[in-house]
C-alpha cells in the first residue's frame, strides 16, 4: 500500500495494481500487523481516483469485499461470509481482509489505496488465531494469478458500479453474505465497549446496534465480535 501510494503521488493512472510477494510489516485495519509467507497470499493494492464523496467510501470498502468473496467462489468450492467492517470469513474464521486510505489532493480528487489480502495456500503454522487459507480449508489452492484475475475482474464491475450510481450502492447482496447479522454482538468502537442486536448494515456501510432500552445505534467503525463480552481496551 505505500508503494502504491508513492506511485500514485507520482502521477500513477487510476488502476495500477501493485502485488507483493510476501508481507513482512503490512498494517491491517487500525495498525494491527499483517503478515504472510512468501507466495502463499494474494496482497494486492490498487490505486483509485473516484469522483464520489468520501462520505461514500465505507461502501466501497463492502463492495470491495464482495467482490473478492464472489471472485473466491468462482475457483473453491466454498461459501464466503463478510464480517462487518472489512473481513472475508470461511467456516468462521478470517480468510482476508480489505482496507482503504485516502490521501487527499487539495480540493481536487481524493486518491484512493485499496488494499486486499487473501490467504490461498498458507499453513495453519503460519496463521494467527482464528484465520485460514483456502488450502487449511481443505480446498485445491489457486494460482495467486488466478486469484487476482477474478479479484479484478469482478472488482472492476463493481466499483464502476459504485461509481454510475454515485457512491449509492446496492447492498442487498453484500448484506445477504453478512456474519453475524441478527445476533447478540459486541462492538469495539473507539475504546467503548458496546454490546446488542446486529439489526443491518445502513445504506452508507454503518452497522445498526439494537442495544436495551436505547434507538438503534449507527456504528461507523469498530471491531465487531460475536456475543457479549467483556473487552480489555
Amino acid at each position: 500500500m505505500r508503494d502504491a501510494a508513492l506511485l500514485a503521488e507520482s502521477g500513477a493512472a487510476e488502476g495500477l495494481v501493485v502485488v507483493a510477494g510476501a508481507q513482512s510489516a503490512g498494517q491491517g485495519r487500525a495498525g494491527r500487523n499483517w503478515t504472510a509467507p512468501a507466495w502463499t497470499s494474494l496482497l494486492c493494492s490498487i490505486v483509485l481516483t473516484p469522483t464520489v464523496a468520501p462520505a461514500a467510501f465505507p461502501t466501497l470498502s463492502l463492495l470491495a469485499g464482495l467482490a473478492a468473496a464472489e471472485a473466491i467462489e468462482t475457483l473453491a468450492p466454498v461459501r464466503i461470509e463478510l464480517k462487518w467492517p472489512n473481513d472475508l470469513w470461511l467456516e468462521g474464521r478470517k480468510l482476508g481482509g480489505i482496507l482503504i486510505k485516502a490521501r487527499s489532493r487539495g480540493t481536487a480528487t481524493a486518491t484512493l489505496v485499496l488494499g486486499i489480502g487473501i490467504n490461498v495456500s498458507t499453513r495453519i503454522v503460519e496463521l494467527p488465531p482464528n484465520a485460514t487459507s483456502l488450502a487449511e480449508a481443505g480446498c485445491e489452492p489457486p494460482s495467486l494469478a488466478e486469484v487476482l484475475t477474478a479479484l479484478l475482474e469482478r472488482l472492476a464491475r463493481r466499483y464502476a458500479d459504485w461509481i454510475q450510481c454515485d457512491g449509492l450502492a446496492d447492498l442487498s447482496s453484500w448484506r445477504a453474505r453478512a456474519a453475524l447479522l441478527g445476533e447478540v454482538v459486541t462492538v469495539v468502537e473507539a475504546g467503548t465497549v458496546h454490546t446488542g442486536r446486529y439489526l443491518d448494515v445502513a445504506d452508507d456501510g454503518a452497522l445498526l446496534l439494537e442495544c436495551a432500552g436505547t434507538a438503534p445505534r449507527r456504528m461507523v467503525a469498530g471491531d465487531l465480535i460475536r456475543g457479549p463480552r467483556t473487552v480489555s481496551v
